[in-house]
Parts: C-alpha cells; structure tokens; sequence
C-alpha cells in the first residue's frame, strides 16, 4: 500500500521545484557559455587605379578603405608586383606609392586585426609615359630672301625618360618661309618678304609631344649680310647675334621712315657699342652702311656715324668730316696711304645713306645709292676694337681730347662679308621705304 509524504517534505518539493526555474541559481557543474568568434576585417570600399608620374610619390588613406567589425585596430603591409615601377609602403594607416620608372604594376593591401582575421584588395598602379619638354627658348630669326639657315632641334627638347625624339615643322606662311626637318635639323629657307610663325613639334615613341614657335622674318636686303643693328626698340643683331649696348644716353628716336625705330645719340658722349667678333675683322672685302639723320648742330662738327676701332687706329668709318659725308679706309702700316673718298655736305634733319664698299683693291663710297668716288687701297688695317654706332670708342684718350661723338639718329646699320654692287646698295635704299620685312 501506497504512503504518503509528510506535509513538510511536500512544502520543500514545492520550494525546490520552483527555484529550478530561477536562471540566477546555477548548477555548479554546467559549461561557462561560449567565446563570440573573431569576425575578420572587411573592405568598405574599393581602392581606386592609381596614376602616379615617375619620380613622385602618391599617399592613400587605408582607413577610407576598410574597417574591422568588432572594432579591432588594424594594421596594415603592402606589396608591388613589380618594384622596378613602382614601390608600395605603409606608414600607419597611410599607403605610400613610390613611382620609378613607365610601366604597370598592381600594389596589394593586407588590413590585418592581430587576431588571424585579414582582409585584402589590389588595384592597379600606373607609371605614365612623361612627354618631352621644350628646353630653352628658340629665338626669332631673320633670314635674306633666298638664303637658308639650319637650326639643331635637340638642343631645344628633351625627353625625362631618355626616349628618343622625332621632328615636325610647319610654318604658318609656306610661301614667305619654308621649314623642313631632316633627323633633328631644322632647314629654313627665305622665300620673300614677310613673317611667318615656325613650329617645330617633338615627340617620343608613344605620340607625346612639346612644340615650340617662333618667329621668321624674311627680309629684302642682298645676299652675303652678316650683321644688322636694326635699332627697332634694342640693340640686338638680328643676323650675326653680335648685340650692341646702349652706353652714355644713347636711346631711341623715329626712325626713317618704313623702318621703325632708330638709334639716338646727344653728340656729347653717347654711343651704342658693339663688341668685336671675328666677322667685324675684315681681310677680304666687305660693305657697311646706314642710314643718318644729323642733328642741328651736326652741320658744324665731325661725328662718326659707324666705325671699326678706335680713333687713328681704325679699320674703316662712316663720318662727317667738316660738315661732309665721308668714307675711310685705313691701309695696314706700311702698304701706303689711307683711302679716304667724300660725298655732299650733309643737311640737318634729313635722312641720307651712306654705304662704303671694299672689294680688295679699292674702296668706293655711296650715297643714297649713288657712287661718290673710289681710291684706291689694297690692304686693310686689322683691328680688333670695337664697332661704335654714333661715335668710336675713346678707350685710352682722355674726355674731350677728340670730337666724334655724332647729333642725331642712326638706323638700319648693316655689315656684309662681300663687296656689294650700287644696284646692290640701291635696293637697300628702296626698300627701306617699303620695309625690308614686309609681303
């Protein structure tokens, strides 16, 4: 038969049966609950295809590019495929591109969370072709009709990367200059008056390319010019590059007219001063002229229009002698007498060219295109003093010691390695008018 329990064991089953259900009360047996697992780094967003030019640097932000779910710090490592073109490095979270030389190569990206969780990316890293580059500046050029002048393009663009260049010309107005390229020479060619505008192009393997553009005057003056101080605003040499200096107040007035500008001198100290070179040193015949305009006082003194040297030493000059126009011709020391040939007395205000002439045996005087006389001279007084525009140099006389110091203007001076004939000199004188330069 069956018995029952005592009221206080029933009261203690209840109890007991009712805490089993209170979670704060553990079996001191039972397992500790489990560990979350480590949830690995994750990108946020792709890391774009980077372009870096050789020799520079490119920096990321890699924070922008990943983050860690659990809130882990993450470090970073990086690697190129091909180091010769570009490096990868990490600086905290900064990625660091470091581009050597033309090329592709692909940087991978490691974020890890120092728990074994990694995530990476890569992208592509391009070290772009660098495209020449102009060195220096080609100058204007003044080219005779019909004369031609070669120019070497590689000493006026390079290549960053060392690539080898070709050529291109055009010119804007084919039928004034001609420009053509033969490997890296340039070849100009005068065709008639007028100004065009040269353009050269350079370019490397892959079609990058640098221009540059000048300017090309053609002018109407006789073969054989190796110097021309033109006075249009400075006392550049627009043939032979033998500039003159402006000294002692020498500055710049009207010039004759078609021509621009002229040089201006005071007749008291002023004078534009051209270094001495080689083709200034005449052995064998040669031509110089200009134009001059005297001042009022002019009339009345002897001031040197263009000179070779210095006074009593000179090789040749164009001057007013006593109020008359004048050539001179000194004969080396002991081959005679110097040759001297005058012309009219000249006229305050008024433009005259004067032209001088030596064909090895004679020399012969112009004015306005017009021969004056010859006489004759077979020799030349080397020198190597200077040019002087509107005066000589008086290097090694004393101030006021001497009067050739020339008032008024001086315009269009040219040099010519040859012997010019009077139709010669006679075009110079026409077109002056019309200018040298102009279609």
């Amino acid at each position: 038969m069956s018995r029952i329990a005592p009221p206080r064991l029933l009261a203690l089953a209840v109890l007991l049966g009712c805490g089993a259900e209170d979670d704060s009360i553990m079996d001191p047996g039972a397992a500790p609950p489990a560990t979350p697992p480590n949830l690995a780094p994750v990108a946020t967003s792709a890391i774009p295809a980077q372009s870096v030019p050789a020799g520079t640097n490119a920096t990321l932000d890699l924070s922008q590019f990943f983050r860690d779910p659990d809130g882990d710090a993450l470090t970073y490592s990086a690697t190129s495929s091909d180091t010769l073109v570009a490096e990868a490095a990490v600086s905290g979270d900064r990625l660091i591109l470091i581009a050597l030389s033309r090329g592709e190569a692909t940087a991978m990206v490691t974020a890890s969370d120092g728990l074994g969780g990694e995530a990476r990316q890569s992208f592509s890293v391009t070290v772009p072709n660098m495209p020449p580059m102009a060195e220096g500046e080609i100058a204007s050029r003044t080219l005779v009709t019909g004369s031609t002048e070669t120019l070497d393009l590689s000493s006026y663009f390079t290549d960053p990367e060392g690539d080898s260049l070709t050529y291109s010309a055009m010119s804007s107005h084919p039928l004034v200059a001609g420009v053509s390229v033969s490997g890296s020479e340039l070849t100009m060619v005068g065709l008639a008056p007028g100004v065009a505008e040269a353009t050269v192009t350079a370019r490397d393997g892959e079609e990058a390319e640098a221009r540059q553009s000048f300017e090309l005057a053609v002018c109407a003056v006789p073969a054989g010019i190796l110097h021309w101080w033109s006075a249009d605003g400075s006392g550049a040499d627009r043939i032979g590059g033998v500039d003159a200096t402006l000294m002692h107040g020498a500055g710049y007035a009207e010039g004759v007219p078609g021509a621009g500008e002229a040089f201006s001198f005071d007749g008291v100290d002023a004078i534009a001063l051209v270094p001495n070179a080689p083709t200034l040193k005449p052995a064998g015949p040669f031509s110089v002229m200009a134009w001059a305009k005297p001042g009022p006082d002019e009339a009345s003194g002897s001031g040197t229009a263009l000179g070779k040297g210095h006074p009593w030493q000179e090789s040749w000059l164009l001057d007013n002698h006593n109020g008359r126009w004048r050539s001179v011709l000194r004969v080396r020391p002991g081959f005679g007498g110097d040759a001297r040939v005058s012309g009219p007395r000249l006229v305050a205000g008024e433009w005259t060219h004067l032209a001088m002439t030596w064909d090895g045996q004679r020399l012969t005087f112009y004015v306005n295109g017009e021969a004056q006389g010859t006489h004759r001279a077979g020799s030349i007084n080397p020198t190597d003093g200077p040019v002087g525009i509107g005066s000589r140099s008086e290097e090694g006389f004393s101030d006021d010691a001497l009067e050739v110091e020339f008032e008024g203007e001086i315009d269009e001076a040219m040099f010519f390695g040859r012997a010019l004939g009077e139709e010669e000199i006679g075009s110079v004188v026409r077109n002056t008018a019309t200018g040298f330069c102009r279609s």
